[in-house]
């Protein structure tokens, strides 16, 4: 467990050890658990530093990250560093135990809230028809505009009329952006 805050650092080690768990208190980055033997690590994310042990500590240990606020995008940064759970610093103690053993069962624990609208900004996904997803597999291939008309049988004018469609229910404004979001979600392989 690692927070620069003694007084938040012994009351989450209070709640750990009356869950039976087993704590080690890391004062920080210095301590880095990157050597040692541990089978999850809790970091409490206040500082720049705190986010490097983050990022150093997920690459070995399961991290469950304590934020200040589940705000989607602090969850999504959280995430994307290593954490396999979230929970809020002002969280109920059994929010905290729950992540943790989650951790360290090999699962991810995330608020519902979050997991709804990760699924929902991927459910669009799902409703591409096999051309619209032709169409992006083109796009990513390099294709023109010229060429996926051709292709689709389509005028160029039409083409983009339809690729301006599937833009917006892609909730994106121009290829770049259906690119970036056809590759971010796992459309197209």
């Amino acid at each position: 467990m690692a927070d620069s805050f003694p007084i938040y650092r012994r009351g989450l080690r209070g709640v750990c050890e009356d869950a039976g768990l087993e704590v080690v208190e890391l004062e920080g980055c210095g301590d880095s658990p990157a050597k040692a033997n541990f089978a999850a690590v809790v970091a409490v994310l206040r500082h720049e530093t705190d986010w490097e042990l983050l990022r150093v500590c997920a690459k070995a240990y399961p991290i469950v990250a304590v934020i200040s606020s589940l705000e989607t995008s602090v969850v999504e940064l959280a995430v994307a560093a290593g954490a396999v759970g979230v929970i809020a610093e002002c969280g109920k103690p059994e929010e905290a135990v729950n992540a943790i053993a989650a951790a360290l069962e090999g699962k991810t624990l995330l608020p519902s809230r979050i997991v709804r609208e990760i699924v929902h900004e991927m459910a669009d996904s799902y409703l591409l028809s096999a051309a619209e997803l032709e169409w992006l597999r083109g796009l990513v291939a390099g294709l023109s505009v010229g060429q996926l008309d051709t292709q689709a049988g389509y005028s160029e004018r039409e083409m983009h009329r339809h690729l301006t469609k599937l833009y917006a229910r892609l909730g994106v404004r121009n290829r770049r952006e259906a690119l970036s979001y056809a590759e971010r979600t796992g459309l197209i392989g």
